[in-house]
């Protein structure tokens, strides 16, 4: 479905994305873990068509990624991408008239779900609600790849559950998602596959349980291991 060959990103001599190969089919549920800076967003920059890659290709279904392949790709970023006069209804308008998959039955149920008000200006929104909004406007697509930079970043436990659940009620077997996430311990049990990167390097990828069971720890215990700082 989706396809990295030997990617390299770099910003002004300064290399943050190095040689990455990835294959990623459809009816997966991959965390892309790291530590800030590892590249995570640079990597979703790339998938999104936010930025391109300085080297490589990257293909989605055995084309190159454009502009088309965007009607089939949902996903967000870090931080607030909204006008500073938009609504939380104006943002669902936009949405609604620019992705013909887009889902308001399933927009309505999340906005009860996470009890927002459509008539609340985003700019005045906390971190955690404004993560919901991008996340009930990008769910409520019926993407094949959904990209998640940081998804539950903001959110107290609590809201973090319930986020959860809505990712994994959205997951089935003809999409895949993309979460990038440094929440490894509470959030490995719902992925089926990892990938860490590590200074932009794609050190390590696989199934979760396989990794499990070849390394005999858990996803965080890998995590911890390999991100523990120098000398520790």
């Amino acid at each position: 479905m989706l396809t990295l060959e030997h990617i390299n990103k770099s910003y002004f001599r300064k290399k943050i994305l190095i040689d990455v190969n990835l294959q990623i089919p459809s009816g997966k549920l991959i965390g892309l873990l790291g530590p800030n800076g590892s590249g995570k967003t640079s990597l979703l920059k790339l998938l999104l068509r936010h930025t391109k890659p300085t080297k490589g290709i990257i293909q989605w279904n055995n084309e190159p990624l454009s502009e088309k392949s965007m009607h089939d790709i949902a996903g967000f970023l870090d931080g607030n991408p909204f006008p500073h006069w938009m609504r939380i209804q104006d943002a669902k308008y936009f949405y609604q008239l620019y992705f013909k998959d887009f889902d308001n039955k399933r927009y309505q149920d999340l906005m009860e779900y996470f009890e927002m008000d459509p008539k609340q200006k985003i700019v005045y929104s906390s971190k955690g609600n404004l993560s919901k909004i991008k996340l009930m406007l990008v769910l409520s697509r019926r993407a094949k790849l959904y990209l998640l930079d940081e998804p539950t970043d903001g959110l107290d436990l609590v809201a973090r559950k319930k986020f959860l659940q809505v990712i994994v009620d959205t997951f089935t077997p003809d999409c895949s998602i993309i979460m990038a996430s440094h929440f490894v311990e509470e959030m490995e049990q719902m992925f089926t596959d990892a990938i860490f990167l590590k200074k932009g390097i794609v050190a390590l990828t696989g199934e979760t349980e396989e990794l499990r069971n070849v390394r005999h720890q858990s996803i965080d215990e890998i995590y911890l291991e390999m991100f523990k700082p120098c000398g520790n």
